[in-house]
């Protein structure tokens, strides 16, 4: 069994909050410290900054009292659930530095959830962004040290914390978002639940979300003297305590199993051990990022690439095997070096330079792009089940577009001899039969082709069955969505009114149903844009699907819809140009990830100087 508050033999802790993974710091010892960044005082902002949390739940505003020698400025709290939510307007430098002082309501039940979510707002600021990884003492100290308030009660606490997350679950399974979600145990004994939700804001801007919370094992805490300290000076029941929050794991558990059961939605488990970095509240209305958070959301993009989630079979393909010894010998006859290949963790692969005059001629640059592809396959298949269908698409996609490029004549004219023709017929055939065999079983992966103005149904070939069933899941899909969007859009219209009901009764609300209905008609507008939409001339292979989508949203407006939700899984290259603005091609040998240290510097550099 697991509880909230985990600890280490070194430093017990408190990670009582969904906390977002900043993935570019992946070593198992950031689990072990709580400083692993620099952190930020009121003296490095500037004093007339206001910081501006806005959330999306209807509650009432209200202003938080604050210690003025703590941080001298002014905050606004905007609404009450604030689970995966965004800080929206980061630091706002033309709002003044007054302090001002209310309270909504003097009802006990809205006091007492005041009283919570200044803790949880507490914990987010202290330091003022970003945020270091709490102390279990420093968490104790929080609960106690906010004035006129009373003492909280833990068993209603923890389950505040625990609807709020739920909450931010129930968001990621509407169906608007590609989820990823996973549930790992490393040697430390340290548990993570992580979600991972992408999706395309209105702009058509790739956005990434990732919520995560942190476990340890029941005896630990049990065995922390702060934690019976906490329990005892608040007169609470230590089993009570944590049957209440074992429950209420083992349901998150549960709900996490269930997404990463769902193939049609939700990519599968992922094994990514990284450490609790910040905290980060996303606004899904207003997608207002600042540097520090793009920078942050970048870095997963290249974790994708690295992290060895591709299928075992094609470990054990000889076709492959074959097809690096052959770029080998090209890239040493180009470039008259020797290269070493990562076949897998036991095995390496050296060879000698060889001079042939076919590969004389080949293009280089589109070899070493194959070659570095196949590599990744190669060094990354060593842990991952067959099961992992949709993450293998990330690579298999990318094939994709290579084989197009490939096959277009700009590319096929360099070639200047029929043998260096057959090296890339060789490649093409052996890529696309892990394609063909993979497009049968994934219709996530057929249906974000379809949708990619590169390539639509070019994957496809003249495969009629599969064509018809790419168009059936796509209008499937539609059907799914549409009623969704005219529910989200009424809603909107709605002006919501002040309530003195609990913060947190919009977790049980149940939506209404009876006008999520789509109209033949409907349908056929969808069919007429789809079928337009796939008469038009494929894009560049180096054009944006995003900006194609842009530009064409008020045309094909329910077309477009599918595609905006399509387009953020991990099935598609999308999600990796965020990643090649900031540190190059995220699927080469020869990536890079920033250090620890140099992303903190860049981090801090960037919040104080507005690089």
């Amino acid at each position: 069994m697991t509880t909230l508050f985990p600890t280490n033999s070194d430093i017990p802790r408190s990670d009582a909050l969904p906390l977002i993974f900043n993935s570019s710091a992946l070593s198992l010892d950031n689990l072990k410290t709580s400083s692993t960044m620099p952190s930020l005082t009121p003296s490095d902002l500037d004093s007339t900054s206001t910081i501006n949390l806005t959330n999306v739940s209807p509650a009432k505003d209200f202003m938080i009292d604050w210690h003025k020698d703590t941080l001298k400025r002014q905050m606004t709290f905007t609404s009450h659930s604030w689970a995966g939510e965004e800080v929206e307007d980061y630091l706002d430098e033309q709002s003044t530095s007054n302090i001002k002082i209310t309270e909504a309501s003097s009802d006990v039940g809205q006091k007492n959830n005041a009283y919570y979510n200044k803790v949880i707002h507490r914990l987010i600021l202290k330091d003022n962004m970003p945020v270091r990884m709490l102390q279990c003492t420093e968490f104790i100290n929080l609960l106690s040290d906010i004035p006129n308030c009373e003492p909280p009660n833990l068993d209603e606490f923890v389950f505040h914390l625990f609807n709020a997350y739920e909450l931010a679950i129930s968001r990621l399974k509407n169906g608007f978002f590609s989820t990823a979600c996973s549930f790992w145990k490393n040697e430390l004994d340290i548990q993570c639940l992580s979600v991972t939700a992408n999706f395309i804001d209105k702009d058509w801007k790739l956005v990434q979300m990732f919520v995560g919370m942190q476990m340890e094992d029941q005896s630990s805490i049990c065995d922390s003297p702060l934690f019976k300290n906490l329990i005892k000076q608040r007169g609470l029941n230590v089993d009570k305590c944590l049957v209440n929050v074992n429950d209420s794991l083992e349901t998150l558990h549960r709900e996490f199993r269930a997404l990463g059961e769902n193939n049609y939605w939700v990519c599968a488990d992922h094994l990514i051990k990284a450490s609790l970095y910040e905290i980060f509240f996303f606004d899904l209305r207003t997608s207002q990022f600042s540097a520090q958070q793009h920078l942050a959301l970048s870095t997963v993009d290249l974790l994708i690439a690295k992290c060895r989630l591709f299928s075992n079979t094609i470990q054990e393909t000889n076709d492959f095997k074959s097809l690096l010894d052959m770029f080998q010998k090209v890239l040493e006859k180009s470039e008259s070096t020797e290269i070493s290949v990562n076949i897998d963790s036991h095995h390496m692969i050296k060879m000698e330079p060889e001079a042939e005059d076919q590969f004389s001629f080949v293009d280089v640059q589109l070899l070493k792009d194959l070659y570095d592809l196949l590599t990744l396959v190669f060094t990354t298949t060593a842990d991952l089940s067959k099961s992992h269908t949709v993450t293998i698409s990330l690579v298999l996609r990318t094939f994709s577009i290579l084989i197009i490029k490939l096959r277009s004549a700009q590319h096929v004219d360099h070639l200047r001899t029929s043998n260096g023709k057959e090296v890339f017929a060789i490649v093409a055939e052996s890529i696309n039969k892990q394609l063909r065999d993979h497009l049968l079983e994934n219709e996530l992966l057929q249906m974000a082709t379809c949708l990619d103005p590169r390539t639509k149904l070019a994957s496809c070939g003249d495969n009629v069955d599969l064509i018809e069933r790419v168009k059936k899941g796509l209008f499937r899909l539609y059907k799914m969505l549409e009623p969704r969007i005219v529910e989200e859009k009424l809603q909107t219209e709605v002006k919501f009114e002040m309530s003195t009901e609990d913060i947190f009764s919009c977790i049980y609300a149940k939506p209404d149903h009876t006008r999520q209905k789509v109209s033949t008609t409907s349908i056929k507008e969808f069919e007429l844009e789809l079928m337009h939409y796939l008469s038009l001339p494929n894009k560049g292979i180096d054009s944006d699907p995003l900006e194609f989508w842009k530009t064409y949203d008020n045309l094909f407006p329910k077309v477009s819809l599918v595609a905006q939700v399509l387009l953020a899984t991990p099935a598609t290259v999308i999600n990796q140009q965020n990643a090649v603005e900031v540190f190059g091609n995220p699927v080469t040998s020869r990536e890079t990830l920033l250090s620890e240290e140099a992303n903190d510097m860049l981090y801090f550099l960037r919040i104080n100087y507005k690089l």
